[in-house]
């Protein structure tokens, strides 16, 4: 018979745009422990059900205090959030390892689509997964093969509505947390308004690609560099890139000097991207100005996979594309 585990203290912080952590809590409830939740904005209020929950309404200044009273007054054992390079989550990560409680950290996750990822105390640059390859490879002897059936479907439209619900209802009734600070660089309105515009737009888009990536077949062999999107909050948490220009001008240059002189270098959008940059310009410039304008080329549209599998070598930053062209090469 197996031990029963002692009760446990779970404090759930922000989370996904959905009812993720919701469930979770629910979950731990029904099996005796323990679950609080301590909303700092509109949408974490929406996306919460059941009891436990408070919420945060003062200024930053005023959260270490909070946040360190809160683990001590309910005896929190477990914090879980996602995105420990928020301002108010660094803040709580470092209360809670300086009273000892295990922090939980998950994203939207390397792998998808039906995968959530879970690390402890951080990811990407803050995970402690090992570095070296050949303990990773010494890891991964005696485990079984990656279970790639897909058990959760989702749609766009799905994503898209549960996205807009959180943040739009914090863009729109500020008031309710006056003093809450989003982390993306713009408003979600405008972001939605320009990914909106890119769709009615998509049609064009890919008889523009197609021809494009005929001319870059015809050339010979193409490098390709999968854009992020700048909103990506990690792309400016984990790197040295204030932006995405920085990186791009980079490789550019980088592939003036190193790259073939019968390649190409392919960039490709982020399909969420809200086109707010004008990139296919700005791109233009870099290559003019690293004298590759007739070797540097800008997608917005095609097929990922093919891209990846006809490609010499992929570039990204902070991209769950890394990983998709590691497996896609093995």
């Amino acid at each position: 018979m197996a031990a029963s585990v002692p009760p446990r203290n779970f404090l759930f912080l922000q989370g996904p745009t959905n009812f993720l952590f919701a469930d979770i809590s629910q979950g731990l409830r029904a099996l005796g422990h323990t679950t609080h939740r301590i909303n700092v904005c509109l949408g974490d209020q929406i996306f919460w059900r059941g009891s436990g929950a408070v919420n945060f309404r003062g200024r930053e200044s005023a959260w270490p205090d909070f946040i360190d009273q809160f683990l001590v007054r309910h005896g929190i054992t477990d914090v879980v959030l996602l995105g420990e390079q928020r301002n108010l989550h660094r803040i709580a990560i470092t209360a809670a390892h300086a009273r000892n409680i295990q922090v939980t950290v998950t994203d939207f996750g390397y792998i998808r689509p039906d995968w959530v990822i879970v690390e402890m105390n951080g990811m990407n640059a803050d995970s402690l997964f090992p570095r070296d390859p050949q303990t990773i490879l010494a890891l991964a002897i005696n485990l079984p093969p990656l279970d790639r059936q897909v058990r959760t479907r989702d749609s766009f439209f799905n994503q898209a509505t549960l996205d807009m619900t959180f943040h739009l209802s914090s863009a729109f009734f500020p008031f309710t947390f006056p003093f809450f600070r989003r982390h993306t660089l713009r408003h979600p309105l405008l972001i939605y308004l320009g990914i909106g515009r890119r769709l009615l737009l998509r049609g064009w888009e890919a008889h523009r690609t197609a021809k494009t990536l005929g001319a870059v077949a015809a050339r010979g062999p193409h490098y390709l560099f999968a854009m992020q999107t700048e909103d990506d909050y990690s792309l400016r948490a984990y790197s040295h890139y204030p932006d995405l220009d920085t990186p791009m001008r980079d490789t550019i240059r980088s592939f003036a000097v190193y790259g073939p002189a019968n390649a190409s270098l392919v960039f490709k959008l982020h399909p969420l991207d809200p086109g707010l940059k004008a990139w296919r310009r700005r791109i233009s410039r870099m290559a003019q100005d690293a004298d590759v304008a007739a070797r540097v080329f800008f997608i917005d549209g095609g097929d990922l996979d093919q891209l990846i599998i006809g490609s010499r070598g992929v570039i990204t930053v902070n991209s769950t594309v890394g990983l998709r062209a590691i497996d896609l090469q093995r």
